[in-house]
């Protein structure tokens, strides 16, 4: 995601305001947020991105019941599509977190969970966020 980038951006500035630019250095701190950053790590990526999401959904709403449906497939053709799916979803999230929020709030702090799997190539996501009753 885009604090990776950043820091790797320091690492940079920071080696060559030093005099110590390496090659191998930035590209060991690069390695190192990647792989420390639990979406990301190698292990991780193994999972499909709908796993993921129901991974971070679940870690952040413990009482969630999730539906996801990968879409990819009817937007084959139109913008953000990749080969392989995984870029659009339908997600439903039903969950008590969700009893105080209006919608805009609901789907901010939804769309604020998944930003790195949007920096990662998620292009669309449609959300129906409820509580429980």
């Amino acid at each position: 995601g885009w604090s990776q980038i950043r820091c790797l951006g320091a690492a940079f500035a920071i080696s060559s305001n030093s005099g110590d630019f390496s090659f191998k250095r930035i590209l060991g701190i690069l390695l190192y947020l990647y792989h420390s950053n639990e979406n990301y790590s190698i292990k991780a990526k193994k999972m499909s991105r709908k796993e993921r999401i129901i991974k971070l959904i679940k870690n952040k709403f413990p009482d969630a019941e999730i539906e996801i449906k990968d879409d990819s497939e009817k937007h084959r053709g139109h913008m953000g599509f990749i080969e392989g799916g995984e870029t659009h979803f339908r997600l439903k999230v039903v969950s008590d977190v969700f009893a105080d929020l209006s919608r805009p709030e609901a789907h901010r702090l939804v769309n604020s969970i998944l930003s790195d799997e949007f920096d990662d190539g998620l292009h669309a996501l449609s959300l129906r966020l409820t509580a429980k009753k």
